[in-house]
């Protein structure tokens, strides 16, 4: 434990040197996540892909079997939670004195520092949303979905939840069958407020976002492939089909999976 706490620590100062793109080493952005040549792209994806599974998924249960065994693993990387505790940890400077950026024991803040790390695109951790190979699913581990840096909605929630369970957040799955669909369709992450440890406060995030979170029963949804929509967006008629069993909205069917 004493060694995996070290190896954490060194790979998010790495990880830190690397995201300071300010005199105060405060900023998230770097000018080398902006711009990437096609070649260095090549270079960095082919042995991600190489290892990538293809899985025939035959119902939703095998699904979320196997994105629940991606994201507890990668919950327990340390890679992941290194890149975490590097969005987590930063420090700004403010007429009062250095200061955490994240708020400390503020779960909204957090959550939605490490949603913005991963879907922000000037962001070095951030993932595209890109679709699997026609009729075929794609699983990749939190760790590999960082250097292919695209994904579709499987892929997002494994990276983003991986993230958050190493920081000591439980996750839920939703999953939904979206009107007009045929099957399951989507899946999104749900982060139930947690009993202790923290102030439930929202933080002040400087987006408009971050300022009017909105809540669903006590927790807080996150769609990493709907950033247009920030923290707390939910596809229409979600809770009313999780409340009566009945469609409404563009949501036809949904379940929600703990992890």
């Amino acid at each position: 434990k004493g060694a995996y706490g070290l190896r954490a620590r060194w790979r998010a100062r790495k990880v830190l040197e690397a995201l300071s793109s300010t005199s105060q080493g405060v900023g998230l952005l770097t000018s080398s996540a902006a711009s990437e040549s096609l070649s260095d792209a090549l270079a960095r994806t082919r042995g991600a892909v190489e290892k990538t599974q293809a899985v025939n998924v035959q119902n939703i249960d095998q699904r979320i079997g196997l994105i629940r065994g991606l994201i507890l693993k990668g919950a327990v990387d340390s890679e992941v939670r290194a890149d975490a505790l590097a969005v987590l940890t930063r420090k700004v400077r403010t007429q009062d004195g250095v200061v955490w950026r994240v708020p400390p024991k503020n779960w909204h803040a957090e959550a939605n520092a490490l949603y913005h790390a991963m879907t922000d695109p000037k962001s070095p951790m951030a993932v595209r949303y890109t679709r699997d190979p026609v009729g075929t699913d794609l699983f990749t581990s939190a760790r590999k979905s960082k250097k292919l840096r695209g994904e579709d909605c499987d892929g997002m929630v494994v990276r983003l939840a991986a993230m958050l369970r190493s920081v000591g957040y439980e996750v839920d799955l939703l999953v939904i069958q979206a009107k007009g669909a045929t099957t399951w369709s989507h899946i999104f992450l749900r982060v139930p407020a947690p009993s202790t440890g923290s102030d439930g406060g929202k933080g002040e995030g400087k987006r408009g976002t971050d300022e009017s979170i909105l809540l669903y029963g006590g927790a807080l949804v996150l769609d990493p492939t709907m950033p247009q929509h920030g923290p707390g967006w939910e596809p229409p008629g979600l809770t009313e089909v999780l409340r009566y069993g009945k469609p409404s909205g563009i949501v036809t069917k949904a379940r929600v999976y703990r992890v």
